[in-house]
């Protein structure tokens, strides 16, 4: 009697925990949704802000340092020059790849994960690593 209370319990407990990162994940996507709708809205609103992006940032990091800040991190996408520059040569993948190539496979890597745990693990490592990725990619699944 004692075990079968207990495996409906795990169901349950395992039912919720789905329904709550499924509700997480779309309370982010529809964060950056409303985020980049109110900054197409007003571009220069936040123009006096330190990490505003009107153009190219002043990086003064280098090598792993520079691959270990999420908010700097371009993964594959840093062109030669910039390998050179940041001293990331043997660093990275020989291949280029532009954003929304990066996008696209890290949206399949994302599809590929079989529960939601897994899938909310995947989103969570790649915020750690490259925030310009996370966000696009979550602006793509809208």
């Amino acid at each position: 009697m004692l075990d079968c209370i207990c495996i409906v319990n795990e169901s349950v407990l395992l039912q919720s925990y789905r329904t709550v990162v499924s509700s997480v994940f779309a309370l982010v996507i529809a964060s950056i949704a409303i985020v980049g709708a109110m900054a197409h809205k007003s571009k220069s609103r936040f123009g006096h802000l330190p990490l505003s992006a009107r153009g190219p940032l002043e990086c003064s990091l280098k090598g792993t340092v520079l691959l270990s800040h999420p908010y700097f991190n371009k993964g594959s996408a840093f062109t030669k020059e910039e390998r050179r520059d940041f001293e990331l040569s043997g660093l990275l993948p020989q291949a280029i790849q532009t954003l929304e190539q990066q996008v696209n496979r890290a949206y399949e890597q994302y599809s590929s994960r079989h529960d939601d745990l897994a899938k909310n693990t995947f989103l969570t490592s790649m915020k750690e690593q490259n925030e310009v990725l996370y966000f696009k990619v979550g602006l793509s699944a809208l």
